[in-house]
């Protein structure tokens, strides 16, 4: 990976941060909405997840956690060290071990258009690589059901925009096993989708009829605490699973 590239992407995240601060001593009504800074570092995730994988140079100033987008790439990096960890343990050979984390990288950066909010594209990379425990080893694929004619192979895997009955989840967690599936609806939490929490709790309500639990995930905890967001949606599917 180029250090230019990466470079160049760290101008452009400061860029964006630098207008989105100057956006709020203009505007103060919405104290949460970092759109600019998150959508950036949602293209800088798989970017520095590759470099990392490379062996590419990291960033100067990457330490400084006072910015989002590094704050949100360190704990990415600290979510590839423990999912390399977790690797040693499965006994893989590393060119297995580069192969799926390529492919988690593709799955993200392939679905990355379908999400309609800055929201689910910095939380995808967190479910992606997320510890499930006993149910998979991972990463967990991503499907596509509009581009791709069957599901990837595995127990669980992650589709996006997924529709059921008359509702579209943002991601749906999908366990298969036995011809029997089990859903958990992952709901991203923006002010401009979700403003109506009436409407919510209706269709919360209507997927528990159908056995599908939801967890709502808010801006705020994707930008500071993805990682316990991502938990939160392992744990429901766990529960579930049994």
């Amino acid at each position: 990976m180029s250090g230019d590239l990466l470079h160049r992407l760290m101008s452009q995240a400061e860029m964006d941060e630098a207008r989105y601060l100057e956006d709020r001593r203009k505007e103060t009504r919405q104290p949460f909405t970092m759109r600019a800074i998150s959508d950036a570092a949602a293209k800088a995730i798989p970017i520095y997840a590759r470099a990392m994988i490379e062996g590419g140079t990291v960033i100067e100033g990457a330490a400084d956690r006072r910015r989002p987008v590094d704050h949100l790439r360190m704990n990415f990096d600290i979510v590839l060290h423990q999912f390399s960890q977790r690797i040693v343990t499965w006994g893989l050979e590393h060119e297995e071990a580069q192969r799926r984390v390529n492919m988690a990288l593709a799955d993200i950066e392939k679905a990355r258009p379908v999400c309609e909010s800055y929201i689910e594209e910095i939380l995808m990379p967190w479910l992606v690589f997320e510890d499930y425990g006993q149910i998979t080893e991972g990463p967990i694929p991503v499907h596509m059901p509009k581009a791709e004619d069957l599901p990837p192979s595995g127990p669980l895997i992650l589709v996006p925009q997924f529709a059921f009955a008359k509702y579209r989840m943002d991601f749906a967690l999908v366990y298969r096993k036995d011809l029997a599936s089990k859903i958990v609806c992952i709901e991203c939490d923006g002010a401009a989708f979700h403003a109506n929490k009436s409407k919510d709790i209706t269709r919360d309500a209507y997927l528990a009829e159908w056995g599908i639990p939801t967890v709502r995930i808010d801006a705020r905890e994707v930008r500071e605490y993805p990682r316990r967001a991502s938990q939160r949606c392992a744990r429901m599917i766990s529960d579930l699973v049994g």
